[in-house]
């Protein structure tokens, strides 16, 4: 079987035509309008993995195959128009994928974000029958050194 020209054009049509499906599979967990800087839902992950990393993976192993025979089928100007119209699907593929990953990439609102540090946590308390002491306890050091007052 040789990679001739019609075979060539349904190749290059297959991989146009799985890229549009994967932009309107992959539209689904952009950013909307309004909500910028919200979390996204529980979901996402799951839906990018289950759906739309098949789609990568199927796209994948099939121009990888077709890689395999531009290189073994081909020689002189055919190679090298195999070759170029190989780059041009896989640039094309890449461009697809960064786009996605702009549009869908979530910059988190810093009140979203935190998470009280063990350190504010434990100013917030109070500990019993200490409000009226003096804090002048000294401090136990490892040993070998000596102590010291706070």
């Amino acid at each position: 079987m040789h990679f001739r020209f019609p075979l060539r054009r349904l190749w290059f049509i297959a991989n146009l035509a799985g890229m549009a499906f994967y932009l309107v599979l992959a539209s689904k967990l952009w950013v909307s309008p309004g909500e910028e800087g919200l979390p996204g839902g529980p979901g996402d992950a799951f839906y990018w993995a289950f759906f739309l990393v098949p789609i990568l993976g199927v796209f994948l192993v099939g121009d990888f195959s077709a890689l395999i025979v531009i290189l073994y089928q081909r020689r002189g100007a055919f190679l090298r128009s195999g070759l170029r119209d190989w780059l041009i699907v896989a640039g094309l593929w890449v461009t697809v994928v960064a786009y996605d990953h702009h549009r869908a990439f979530r910059h988190i609102a810093p009140e979203f974000n935190q998470m009280p540090s063990a350190r504010s946590y434990d100013s917030t308390r109070k500990q019993p029958n200490q409000a009226s002491q003096p804090t002048s306890a000294v401090v136990t050091p490892p040993a070998g050194q000596e102590a010291r007052q706070p």
